[in-house]
């Protein structure tokens, strides 16, 4: 399923938003004072928490246990990042920052968003989502909603037994596209911030 930006942002073009030749305006940043580390796209991924996730364990376990939650997050048919375990929860919290650089933006190639539940002996995939992400404005940070559709057996009966759904629980997300060189000189002011609240 493929979760689309708001319509107000799908009329814009990538020329639009990006220039014709995909590169920033020095002139016109405040990072041109430092050393630049990189002229490329990039799209930071804020996977912040999942509600409704299906109950993954055997018949039997207490219904307060659900799953053991992470997610995958997937780009070019590549595993690029995945966040800490959530155990036994139907709302895990993750609240992980993730930055993925981009080559170019490709309206065919979206993000994929995948949810495990963890096991001693196999991971099982619990379900997964398409996020197309080219048409966000530049700097401007989306929250979506990813609703997660079952993937497998195991994880489709579990979703049948769910009263108040039919999908394998959803995900937020905060999503911001802008050149990677923006989310390097973030991290290395809120390093700087940290460092100072130390001493």
């Amino acid at each position: 399923e493929f979760v689309h930006a708001p319509s107000s942002t799908m009329s814009r073009s990538g020329s639009d938003m990006w220039g014709d030749n995909m590169t920033p305006d020095l002139s016109k940043s405040s990072y041109v004072k430092h050393k630049i580390l990189s002229t490329k796209l990039a799209l930071k991924i804020e996977v912040i928490r999942g509600i409704e996730m299906p109950q993954m364990d055997s018949v039997g376990i207490a219904e307060t246990e659900g799953c053991d939650a992470f997610v995958v997050l997937r780009y070019a048919d590549v595993e690029q990042y995945r966040t800490e375990m959530q155990q036994e929860t139907y709302t895990p919290e993750w609240n992980e920052e993730f930055v993925l650089p981009l080559e170019r933006l490709s309206a065919t190639t979206p993000l994929v968003l995948q949810v495990w539940d963890g096991d001693d002996e196999r991971d099982e995939m619990i379900g997964q989502c398409m996020i197309n992400f080219y048409d966000i404005p530049r700097g401007t940070r989306e929250e979506r909603w990813c609703t997660i559709t079952p993937e497998g057996y195991k994880a489709t009966r579990a979703v049948r037994a769910k009263t108040e759904n039919t999908n394998a629980g959803q995900v937020l997300l905060g999503l911001t596209l802008d050149w990677a060189h923006e989310f390097e000189m973030e991290a290395v002011d809120d390093a700087a911030k940290k460092e100072e609240n130390t001493l």
